[in-house]
């Protein structure tokens, strides 16, 4: 019995999470220390894809929402570090945005 409590959590636990994301652009800052990432995320048919940015440590991968910018859609974004403390967001005009930080920690944001 206990052999199949715990199968059943297993896979309970694997099907929760119907969220996904697919990395489009990846670019790292000039002292390799940060990355900024584009991605499309999808939770499912019930819900229309959004195409978010986050920094994040050169070694982490994308675990939640975006931390710093959110649009409704999918859409190519142009990333680039003009230094290790300010990044360049482009192709941003016009779209629904749901988040679009100006200031993350100590990183300047330009679109």
């Amino acid at each position: 019995m206990k052999y199949i409590a715990l199968l059943l959590s297993l896979y309970i636990s694997a099907c929760g999470d119907m969220c996904g994301h697919t990395t489009l652009n990846t670019a790292t800052s000039p002292n390799g220390k940060l990355k900024a990432v584009s991605y499309l995320y999808d939770c499912g048919a019930t819900t229309g894809f959004s195409t978010q940015v986050s920094i994040l440590k050169s070694d982490q991968s994308v675990q939640t929402s975006g931390n710093i910018f959110i649009a409704k859609g999918k859409h190519h974004y142009g990333l680039r570090w003009k230094s290790d403390n300010q990044l360049l967001i482009g192709g941003t005009s016009d779209l629904e945005t749901f988040k679009k930080e100006l200031y993350f920690n100590d990183i300047t944001i330009f679109y």
